[in-house]
């Protein structure tokens, strides 16, 4: 995973990675801090997001339960909205691909955190094959958990 980490770090500021996945209201606990990873505040001006365009809270890259992993999380106060959510999740699998060298082997899981409700219509929306989030060769669902839960029940 140090390779990895030097790798992303080369491509992305300092400025724009954190220690804490909390926007507005919701946050997720990250893993044990004795595990390697990256998190990437892609709000934050200095993050490879274009600044104009759609994209995710958060791009963690790095280990947890025995696996290294590329999530982008998108993380919601309120209601989890699909139409809303999915773009955002897709926009950051893209940012991943460009930061990650291709050479890596990573597990991938897009996740949404929400604080508020989940309709029936949403859950089928998020559930719906044809709405998955690609990165390289895989193509997974969008796990949804709630806010103040740890990313590893995600994972």
């Amino acid at each position: 995973m140090s390779n990895l980490s030097e790798a992303v770090r080369a491509k992305v500021s300092e400025e724009c990675l954190t220690t804490k996945c909390r926007k507005k209201g919701c946050s997720v606990h990250l893993p044990n801090s004795n595990r390697q990873f990256i998190v990437i505040d892609m709000d934050h001006s200095k993050s490879p997001a274009p600044q104009d365009g759609t994209r995710c809270d958060f791009l963690f890259i790095g280990e947890c339960n025995s696996e290294n992993w590329v999530v982008p999380l998108e993380l919601k106060k309120g209601n989890a909205n699909a139409s809303e959510i999915l773009p955002q999740l897709k926009a950051g699998a893209i940012i991943a691909e460009r930061i990650i060298p291709k050479n890596e082997n990573l597990a991938f899981r897009p996740v949404a955190a929400y604080g508020g409700e989940l309709k029936r219509a949403e859950r089928d929306a998020f559930r719906d094959k044809r709405h998955r989030v690609k990165f390289r060769q895989q193509r997974e669902l969008v796990r949804l958990i709630r806010c103040g839960v740890s990313l590893e029940k995600a994972l």
